[in-house]
């Protein structure tokens, strides 16, 4: 018995070893880039007063290939760019999903990482056997009445697109 308890304990631990960890990815704002021309062509014409301020932001998914793509305003460039010593406040697009290619599969519901007055992180979580994450957790940070807030968005198969959760 003394045998098979450790040829049981060898082969769980050896199991455990070679298990892949689950994968997830929170997106750095430090690692994201310019918007290439090309991806900016991906963008809705309401963008076109923002495409100049808009960041590329690459979703690493397991082996740390590109799955996805989050493409968002940056409030901070925009502010900053604009005329005078006080910019007035505008409403920022909403940061926008693409599948390698440019095939749009979803909307985050505000600007990454901020559309002040609120921040938000993002990570990307749970990919099964494809090649994109079927979870995206977001936290809000926001000090107006609305306070902070958590958000779960999920991959639909059927429509290939994010939805938030209870949607």
């Amino acid at each position: 018995m003394g045998t098979m308890y450790k040829i049981c304990a060898i082969l769980a631990l050896a199991f455990t070893l070679n298990a892949e960890a689950p994968h997830s990815f929170k997106v750095n704002a430090s690692q994201c880039r310019t918007a290439t021309p090309g991806e900016i062509k991906w963008l809705p014409v309401e963008w076109a007063p923002f495409s100049a301020f808009t960041r590329a932001c690459p979703v690493l998914g397991p082996g740390k290939r590109k799955d996805l793509l989050l493409i968002t305003p940056s409030a901070e460039n925009y502010y900053k760019h604009q005329p005078g010593t006080q910019a007035n406040a505008v409403k920022l697009p909403a940061a926008r999903l693409y599948l390698p290619g440019g095939r749009f599969c979803g909307t985050l519901p505000y600007a990454f990482p901020d559309d002040p007055p609120l921040e938000m992180s993002v990570r990307f979580s749970e990919w099964r056997g494809g090649s994109v994450p079927t979870k995206i957790d977001l936290e809000i940070s926001d000090p107006t009445a609305s306070g902070d807030r958590r958000m779960v968005m999920l991959w639909d198969p059927a429509t290939q697109m994010y939805q938030e959760k209870n949607k």
